[in-house]
């Protein structure tokens, strides 16, 4: 039915047109739509019996997007860690600005919109951000999208269309070269114990803490992955299983398993890398330790200017610089990583060795390091092709 209606305010006609819901409490009950032309009013009229046959739930009580994101983050306090839930929310913090709209009008537009603003300009730092937390971003807003559509109060996920913008290539940690791997193995020092497990069994940081001596499997050389630490509330807190919420079974190579049978013989804890004092090592100690091995790698082998007197010991007054490249935890996995593409272990077998959730990451991967081999022996074949014309 339509029906001309006027407001009084602006004294402008209105077409109405109603939709007949059913009885409520013995009453009809109907649903009314508004336009400035009849036309209008029945588009409106007839997306609402379009949305209704989908099964969309149109009557839900909040469809504000604050309202949706509050409810996606409560049911990820127990799918996810910790840290990877402190992830999420820093993220979607991001998206504040559209907490009161109503979920069923955000655009790919408004969201788009949010991840230029951030890519120009972290509000937080005052400079860009970078592609990884832009990638992020979009992440976690589709999710939050995904979770409605899943609830059928939406039909279409805005947040898949998102670009993130280009950006010049950021400096990104790197597999370690021979060179700087032998560093590892040559070089004693309290830290390279977790060093070796991290470089030649791909272990996080978060796995390597509470890793004890009981998990390394002998009779299989092997070692066992059951069990990670995350930070909560400034303290690490041992939880079972992996970051995943899966266990591995990682099988070593010859050179970590001599290694860590050498070492066996003189440990004095039940952690595989304790702190000084035995105990599990805490984020403090492990960040001093770290330090103090990389000062320790510096003084060794680096290559100091001419005219320049290098320090005989870290302890000594002199400020050495830091020449040598000061390289994370995260770059002797990714080194792992790296060495089972070049010794032609497959992505299925690496996914399990590294311990990936899903196929997707370690294909990433693969892919990556695929396509740099390909540009580096293309770069080889130009040179020569270079040297035979000259």
């Amino acid at each position: 039915m339509a029906k001309k209606e006027i407001k009084k305010e602006t004294k402008k006609k209105r077409e109405r047109v109603g939709i007949y819901l059913g009885l409520e409490d013995g009453k009809k009950k109907y649903k009314y739509f508004y336009g400035s032309t009849k036309k209008e009013a029945n588009n409106k009229a007839k997306k609402y019996k379009t949305d209704m046959d989908k099964g969309m739930n149109l009557l839900a009580e909040d469809t504000s997007f604050g309202f949706m994101l509050d409810t996606w983050l409560e049911s990820k306090k127990t799918e996810v860690s910790y840290g990877r839930y402190q992830c999420y929310d820093y993220s979607s913090k991001k998206f504040d600005c559209l907490r009161n709209n109503d979920i069923k009008l955000i655009r790919t537009a408004d969201l788009q919109k949010i991840i230029n603003e951030w890519s120009i300009m972290n509000s937080n730092t005052g400079r860009p951000s970078s592609r990884t937390s832009l990638k992020e971003m979009k992440l976690t807003v589709s999710q939050i999208f995904q979770m409605a559509i899943d609830n059928r109060i939406i039909d279409y996920n805005p947040a898949k269309a998102i670009k993130i913008p280009k950006k010049e290539e950021e400096s990104t940690r790197r597999a370690l070269t021979d060179e700087e791997q032998q560093w590892i193995v040559n070089t004693p020092h309290r830290a390279q114990r977790m060093a070796m497990v991290m470089l030649y069994a791909g272990l996080r940081r978060g796995e390597i803490i509470p890793l004890t001596w009981a998990d390394f499997l002998r009779d299989k050389r092997a070692i066992n992955v059951n069990k990670s630490v995350s930070l909560e509330n400034g303290k690490l807190v041992v939880k079972p299983h992996t970051k995943n919420g899966r266990d591995r079974v990682v099988y070593i190579p010859d050179n970590l398993f001599d290694y860590l049978c050498n070492e066996f013989k003189k440990a004095e804890s039940i952690y595989m890398c304790p702190s000084a004092k035995g105990d599990m090592m805490t984020t403090n100690s492990f960040r001093r330790l770290w330090d103090s091995y990389m000062t320790e790698l510096n003084l060794k082998y680096a290559k100091v200017p001419i005219n320049t007197r290098k320090p005989t010991s870290k302890y000594d007054p002199i400020k050495f610089p830091m020449l040598i490249p000061k390289f994370t935890p995260h770059w002797l996995r990714h080194t792992y990583a790296t060495m089972l593409y070049h010794s032609g272990i497959d992505v299925l077998a690496a996914r399990d060795q590294l311990g990936h959730k899903d196929i997707e990451t370690t294909l990433q991967i693969y892919t990556h390091l695929d396509e740099l081999h390909k540009t580096r022996a293309l770069g080889k074949l130009n040179a020569y092709l270079k040297s035979i014309n000259e």
